[in-house]
């Protein structure tokens, strides 16, 4: 069995020992279980669009569960992705992927400086 972990930094473990949680949690599945192979894509700094341009190799892995996870880059002030693109990026990696083989597990799109979100801390 083969599980791909695709996403950004927090996928990618950066700044962490040992390659961060995604590579301890992949060693230790592997060791639990022999016949499962957990391949890692993330990419510190990546957004979904940047998720999309190298998605081809994450589907040639052909594995037979994928977790996607962007999210944190993408509503950040940094890159010019608006809500509704970041659901449109997800939705293709989603149909490309196999809709009945991937899981998401991408935080919800949040950016106070997005004018179209609505933050609560404004009422406090």
């Amino acid at each position: 069995m083969k599980i791909a972990i695709f996403g950004d930094s927090i996928t990618n473990g950066f700044g962490m020992d040992e390659g961060g949680s995604s590579n301890i949690l992949a060693r230790l599945i592997e060791k639990k279980e022999p016949d499962v192979k957990v391949l890692l894509h993330g990419i510190n700094g990546d957004d979904t669009y940047g998720g999309l341009l190298r998605l081809k190799y994450v589907v040639e892995e052909k594995a037979d569960l994928n977790f996607i996870f962007f999210g944190a880059n993408d509503a950040s002030p940094y890159h010019l992705i608006r809500p509704k693109e970041f659901q449109d990026n997800l939705e293709q990696m989603i149909a490309q992927l196999d809709a009945k083989r991937t899981v998401l597990i991408t935080p919800p799109f949040y950016n106070d400086d997005e004018p179209t979100h609505y933050s609560r801390l404004s009422e406090v």
